[in-house]
């Protein structure tokens, strides 16, 4: 039997190592508070029948609330979905720049994974937040590592 004795410098070489280059669209939606265009994006996708988890600041606003500004709600979506759907379904305009809202797509629905509950919406697993977070160049890091502390537990 083998038995792990630093569980945080795994973590963080996996999270390191997890260098996925999503496909990104980007997207703007009216929205008069970061919690309002959360609620927003996560209702209407589900309604929209397109499968997604919310990651970065927006997802960790919900399961450990660290950071007082999202200025941009990260979601994961479906391999397949098209950005028309995508813009259609959560009923945003598409931009190029100044966006509040990032659609991220991988070559297949991994990211979806192991997703979770949190206000009626989903949310990245919290190995894969951890990882989102570390990636964000904004103040994550510091988000990240309070989720590892309060909701990772190590």
């Amino acid at each position: 039997m083998r038995r792990l004795k630093n569980a945080t410098a795994l973590l963080d070489l996996w999270a390191e190592e997890n260098l996925e280059r999503p496909r990104r669209t980007l997207g703007y939606l009216l929205a008069q508070t970061p919690q309002q265009l959360i609620q927003e994006v996560g209702r209407n996708l589900g309604r929209g029948g397109i499968d997604y988890t919310l990651t970065g600041t927006a997802a960790a606003s919900l399961i450990a609330p660290f950071v007082t500004a999202i200025p941009v709600a990260e979601v994961w979506v479906a391999a397949v979905a098209a950005p028309e759907q995508l813009y259609d379904a959560v009923h945003a305009e598409p931009v190029t720049d100044g966006q509040n809202v990032v659609f991220l797509q991988a070559k297949d629905d991994t990211p979806l994974a192991f997703r979770e509950k949190a206000d009626g919406l989903w949310v990245a697993n919290r190995f894969r937040l951890y990882a989102d977070l570390l990636r964000d160049p904004r103040r994550a890091r510091e988000q990240a590592e309070h989720l590892r502390r309060e909701v990772i537990g190590f």
